[in-house]
C-alpha cells in the first residue's frame, strides 16, 4: 500500500471500523477487523486494499438501507493493523491491544498443544479481550503498561 492508501484506510477504520476480539465458532477470542458502511464504493476500495470480500446485508429499521461490510481475521487482520497503525488516531488504543492479543496467537495456531491452549495463555487472552472492550470506552492503552504477563 502507498502511504496515501494507508492514511485513507486508517481514516476509514477510525470512523467506521470495528477492531475487536470475538468468539467465532469453536475458537475462542479471534482477532477481527470489520468495516461497515451504507456507501458501497469506499467499502469496495478498502476491501481491495485489505484483499478481502464485500458482503451486503439489508438492514432493519425504518430506512432498511443495505449495509456493506468487509472483514479480516487473525493473522491478516494483525498484519493490516500493523501496517496502518502509525496513521490511526481514534482507534490507536484498540489497535495496540489488538496487536498485544495477537502476540499470544490464535487458538487455531495452538491446536497442537495437548489439552488445548494452556490456562495461563487463555487467562491472559481473556484479560486482553476485556481490556479491548474497555478501550472502546476510552480505557487502557496496552496490557504491557498494566503489568499483565
Amino acid at each position: 500500500m502507498t502511504e496515501a492508501e494507508k492514511g485513507y484506510a486508517a481514516g476509514l477504520i477510525d470512523g467506521e471500523g470495528c477492531i475487536s476480539v470475538k468468539n467465532k465458532r469453536a475458537q475462542k477470542n479471534v482477532n477481527c477487523l470489520d468495516i461497515t458502511m451504507c456507501d458501497k464504493e469506499p467499502i469496495e476500495y478498502i476491501a481491495k486494499l485489505m484483499d478481502s470480500k464485500v458482503h451486503c446485508v439489508v438492514g432493519g429499521g425504518e430506512l432498511k438501507r443495505p449495509r456493506y461490510t468487509t472483514s479480516l481475521h487473525s493473522k491478516k487482520a494483525r498484519a493490516f493493523i500493523l501496517e496502518i497503525l502509525p496513521y490511526l488516531r481514534n482507534k490507536r488504543a484498540e489497535a495496540t491491544l489488538f496487536l498485544d492479543f495477537g502476540v499470544l496467537g490464535e487458538f487455531g495456531e495452538h491446536h497442537r498443544w495437548q489439552g488445548g491452549v494452556p490456562q495461563e495463555v487463555q487467562s491472559t487472552r481473556d484479560t486482553i479481550a476485556r481490556m479491548l472492550k474497555n478501550a472502546k470506552r476510552g480505557g487502557l492503552v496496552s496490557f504491557r503498561e498494566q503489568g499483565v504477563n
